[in-house]
């Protein structure tokens, strides 16, 4: 994490909902406004993985960068990438930050959920700096062979890692977009090797970890940590990136190896990450990474909220905007309490959580750190500025090192972390996990009501007892009878429109222990 500790950041934890119209093709989605028309562009994370990828294979192409001199940041044993699926533009579509010209490939991606949506995203090369890691996606709603739906993509690594990867904010086209399959050879391609990208192979061993370049992008980006790579020999020597040999040697430039490598990655499919309600796939087991660097997946398995206290209801007869259809007792399901002192410092910031201060946890993985963020709730004797609530929270995402300090935009669980530049940092955190006293709570969906399209406007609002605070805003589209169907604690909600207000149902029974879903 140490690359996001001092420029603009987000943790946002994400994938948690699994709402979906009845035989609809638009899965949950944000509408929360975007600035300027676009996503901001942000390093996030989101709980137990992420929420969208690009199915993509290694080709039998020969690789190149496989015997020469290499120094810091290069990168060696280059694999061709070609994306499995694309789709070729035949007509102009003028997106939210620039337009995609008619000859255009664009990628397949898959989006997390029951509704198995799929968009089609154009990833070339955007390297500006108010709109880096923003991308175009279309879909075709119809299947009639016109895209008329566009939908904000971002992504810290093309889609081509796992990392923060989030579809969202569908709109309608102004016009449509036309398009055929693409031939093999027109579908878009990144590149695949092993960067040199710790160490300076003198007092400390070159590490070579794995890297994408994505085409017309020079940057090569490692996915994960540098930690989970390999080191070559100090002073020459063999090593391994398996399934790959390298040999190396002083190089004839100061600080740099020449190598030579053996082998080949073989001509498949590429780990994909896994996404609820999409089907896993085969992979050889993956490298070992320090575990102080990346926690076992054990801890991202955890539920920040599980049910407790008050049995699930769903409300029946006519619901106003503003008003509850589903609510649900809950509490923090990971909490602890800090065994130290927890100092911020930062310009104008000296802040600190005392030893005992109760915790609790958020199981968070992204493009680069990947564990728990834990969260300090604390009572205020007045409400400070507008705050709604006497309560806020410090929530602390952290490296082996440091934390920063980051206030919670919820205090009694955060979906959304920023921070900017001059971040305010801290000691590392050391939390003796166990029960804490906190308020009790309840989760609500609440209906926000209806979209010019048909959607259900949702909103999940978590309540402490002083009143319900807003989580996330959704909107979920219907079925094709018009009914959206909500999914959570293992049952089903059926929500229909009628006139202004809306209607609720169980068409599945919730069970009391199930997971909630937000």
């Amino acid at each position: 994490m140490a690359r996001t500790l001092g420029r603009r950041s987000s943790w946002a934890i994400a994938g948690l909902v699994s709402l979906t119209g009845a035989g609809g093709a638009v899965a949950g989605t944000y509408y929360q406004p975007l600035i300027y028309g676009a996503p901001p562009i942000v390093y996030s994370y989101g709980a137990a993985g992420e929420n969208a990828r690009m199915p993509m294979s290694l080709t039998d192409t020969a690789p190149t960068a496989v015997e020469g001199e290499v120094s810091k940041d290069g990168v060696i044993a280059q694999h061709l990438l070609r994306v499995d699926q694309a789709r070729v533009l035949t007509s102009p579509v003028q997106g939210r930050f620039r337009e995609i010209p008619a000859g255009t490939a664009l990628a397949r991606v898959e989006v997390a959920g029951s509704a198995n949506l799929v968009v089609w995203c154009d990833l070339r090369a955007n390297t500006k700096w108010n709109s880096r890691g923003a991308f175009e996606c279309l879909t075709d709603t119809k299947g009639a062979g016109a895209f008329d739906q566009g939908w904000a993509g971002v992504s810290d690594y093309y889609f081509a890692a796992a990392g923060f990867n989030v579809v969202s904010a569908p709109r309608t086209l102004t016009s449509k977009g036309t398009w055929r399959e693409a031939k093999p050879e027109e579908h878009p391609t990144l590149l695949l090797g092993y960067k040199w990208c710790d160490g300076d192979g003198a007092a400390k061993p070159a590490r070579f970890a794995r890297a994408l370049q994505a085409s017309g992008d020079k940057r090569w980006f490692v996915p994960g940590v540098c930690a989970s790579g390999a080191t070559a020999p100090l002073g020459g020597g063999s090593f391994d990136l398996p399934p790959l040999k390298v040999a190396t040697s002083a190089g004839a430039a100061p600080s740099a190896l020449h190598y030579k490598v053996e082998g080949r990655l073989p001509p498949a499919p590429l780990l994909q990450p896994v996404l609820s309600g999409l089907a896993d796939l085969s992979a050889p087991p993956a490298p070992k990474i320090d575990r102080a660097v990346a926690p076992p997946a054990a801890e991202l398995s955890l539920k920040p909220l599980v049910p407790a206290g008050a049995a699930p209801v769903v409300v029946a007869g006519d619901i106003a905007k503003g008003q509850p259809f589903f609510t649900v007792g809950v509490r923090h399901g990971v909490t602890g309490v800090l065994k130290q002192e927890v100092r911020g410092k930062g310009w104008f910031f000296d802040k600190a959580l005392p030893v005992g201060q109760p915790v609790y946890g958020v199981p968070m993985a992204g493009a680069s750190e990947t564990g728990l963020v834990w969260c300090a709730p604390r009572q205020d004797d007045k409400p400070k500025g507008k705050s709604p609530t006497r309560w806020a929270a410090a929530c602390l995402p952290q490296n082996a090192t440091q934390a920063n300090w980051v206030e919670a935009q919820t205090a009694m669980m955060s979906v959304n972390l920023s921070w900017f530049y001059g971040s305010r940092t801290t000691n590392a955190l050391d939390v003796e996990r166990g029960p804490i006293d906190l308020p009790p709570m309840t989760l609500s969906y609440v209906f926000a009501g209806w979209s010019e399209q048909g959607s259900l406007m949702l909103e999940v609002r978590l309540d402490w007892g002083e009143g319900p605070q807003l989580l996330r805003a959704l909107r979920v589209a219907p079925g094709a009878d018009g009914v959206v169907t909500v999914k959570t604690m293992d049952g089903v909600i059926a929500v229909k429109r009628v006139g202004d207000a809306a209607q609720a149902q169980t068409l599945k029974p919730l069970l009391a222990q199930a997971d909630v879903v937000y």
